[in-house]
């Protein structure tokens, strides 16, 4: 029963994903002044949002672990620290350099 729930989750979790990010990147309207660069920021937002929402319950995760010595919030601290490393990671030198190039190439014309 359980096999079937997360596997039903995982399915649903990457068909919203597709929809979201094919709604994010196709189905916006083109800004008047930045044209197609504007859609990255539907995807970059989101990312350091999550990165810090990670990383946030990362540093409450290693307070509490001072306090209270248990296994259970370390190894959600070391969890999130690696989920938010990847989202920031991706967000900011990926996702945030594409949209600056753009931009700025855009601004010059």
């Amino acid at each position: 029963m359980v096999t079937k729930l997360r596997r039903g989750l995982l399915v649903l979790a990457i068909v919203l994903l597709g929809i979201g990010s094919w709604l994010g990147l196709v189905w916006a309207p083109i800004d008047r002044e930045m044209g197609d660069v504007y859609r990255i920021i539907y995807v970059h937002v989101p990312l350091m949002k999550l990165a810090l929402l990670a990383l946030t319950v990362n540093f409450v995760c290693c307070v509490t672990y001072l306090f209270r010595n248990s296994w259970k919030t370390d190894a959600l601290a070391e969890a999130t620290a690696s989920v938010g490393l990847l989202f920031g990671s991706v967000g900011v030198l990926h996702v945030g350099a594409i949209s600056n190039c753009a931009h700025f190439a855009k601004a010059g014309n």
